[in-house]
């Protein structure tokens, strides 16, 4: 899902629905929810699926920090890939 928004208003909704999606998702399968996702995302941004899981934020700047390939501190690991986020959220169950 690919939008032209952004910011920490949109941001925090379309995390929550990706969660909730993965999270029905899961118990439609018989487990149990996500929990904290804090690791997940960690290990996502780490492994050879970071370009499969998030889009990569390489431009920008807020302040004295700018943005650059893979994490930075003005936008993190970049933004959540849609469908893929919420089957890696799902497959790690």
């Amino acid at each position: 899902l690919a939008n032209s928004y952004g910011g920490t208003s949109f941001a925090a909704p379309m995390w929550a629905a990706y969660v909730a999606l993965a999270n029905q998702q899961l118990v439609a399968n018989g487990y149990k929810t996500l929990g904290f996702i804090n690791p997940y995302l960690y290990a996502f941004g780490t492994s050879t699926s970071y370009k499969t899981d998030f889009h990569d934020i390489t431009s920008g700047k807020s302040g004295s920090y700018s943005a650059v390939t893979g994490f930075d501190l003005v936008t993190g690991w970049g933004s959540p890939n849609g469908v893929n986020m919420i089957n890696a959220l799902v497959s790690e169950k």
